[in-house]
């Protein structure tokens, strides 16, 4: 999803690291989402809250259209 190839973008990495495929989808059902400035700490604090937005675990709590997204990432000053 184009979530988390914004978190890799910024960060470098996807948001679950894990030893395999099983510990990876383990997190992706357990353990919180990274935010952005856990691995970015100069990430500005708008794109950390868009980026968490996006990858919400509860579909009613992420952005619910790609041009709500894009709306959102327009408002950065960077």
């Amino acid at each position: 999803p184009i979530c988390v190839i914004l978190f890799k973008a910024f960060s470098g990495r996807t948001p679950y690291m894990g030893k395999d495929l099983a510990d990876i989808l383990g997190m992706h059902l357990s353990s919180p989402i990274p935010r952005l400035s856990s691995v970015l700490p100069d990430a500005p604090e708008m794109l950390d809250d868009i980026i968490s937005k996006a990858l919400a675990k509860d579909k009613i709590d992420r952005f619910q259209s790609v041009s709500e997204l894009q709306a959102a990432l327009q408002q950065l000053d960077v």
